[in-house]
């Protein structure tokens, strides 16, 4: 065997002898990751006994929620100053709980405490997360709070119910009350031709005897929900001026 395929074989040998030296330490070589009821950065090795750092993860919590609201969405109808009291429990860790709101225009809540305050109609989503520990995940559980408008109870005619006039009367305009929006139109509904209406004003105008119903149509706003009232106007026949024969009789 010549020199050169001696040389040749011998730098085999040496690769092959590395390689398995590499993979024996890699073998050997673990990561640790432990689900720890006792989270240790470090664990000992039960075949050998050697000590070695590893990465503890922490346990998943479970049954955290909201004690008052049980669903999805919760709804509720706007109320000057109203307030919720509702708190977040339950679940094994013991990191702070902390709460938000996703749209402070409808509704706020005390960081500390869970107390919403309602300050319009709309939908806010209140959020409560208990902050992770020793040995528990953060967790966070939520729910949708939806915020109607209150009725508008105070809204009239000035004149209710039925309302009656005389043709010759030629208009009458009935004053609506107690709308909570200056957004308001006017409709007519009944006999064809007896009057009509002007939809900013609610101003009837008369073309003939007969029966029609006013409607007013409110706006909602931000505490309120859309409102409606009407009116039922009866307009009379006139009273004829007294007949008199332009040539009295002699």
């Amino acid at each position: 065997m010549n020199i050169f395929l001696k040389y040749k074989l011998k730098k085999k040998l040496a690769l092959v002898l590395a390689f398995l030296l590499v993979a024996g330490t890699v073998y050997n070589k673990e990561v640790w990751m432990v689900y720890a009821d006792e989270p240790s950065d470090e664990m000992t090795d039960p075949d050998d006994g050697s000590v070695t750092s590893g990465e503890v993860v922490l346990k998943d919590d479970s049954d955290f929620g909201f004690e008052n609201y049980d669903k999805a969405v919760y709804s509720i109808t706007y109320a000057p100053e109203l307030t919720l009291q509702n708190v977040a429990s339950g679940g094994q860790g013991t990191g702070t709980v902390t709460y938000s709101s996703d749209n402070e225009a409808v509704a706020t809540v005390d960081a500390s405490t869970g107390v919403v305050s309602i300050h319009r109609k709309g939908k806010a989503v209140i959020v409560a997360t208990r902050e992770a520990d020793s040995e528990y995940k953060s967790i966070s559980s939520q729910y949708t709070l939806e915020v109607d408008g209150m009725e508008q109870t105070d809204l009239t005619f000035f004149v209710a119910g039925e309302v009656q006039k005389s043709y010759t009367d030629g208009a009458y305009l009935n004053e609506l009350v107690g709308a909570a929006s200056n957004v308001i139109e006017y409709s007519l509904e009944g006999e064809d031709g007896v009057a009509t209406v002007d939809a900013a004003t609610g101003e009837v105008t008369f073309l003939k005897a007969g029966n029609v119903t006013i409607r007013a149509f409110v706006e909602g706003n931000d505490y309120y929900k859309e409102g409606a009232a009407s009116y039922k106007l009866r307009i009379l026949k006139g009273e004829q001026a007294d007949l008199e024969f332009e040539f009295a009789s002699p």
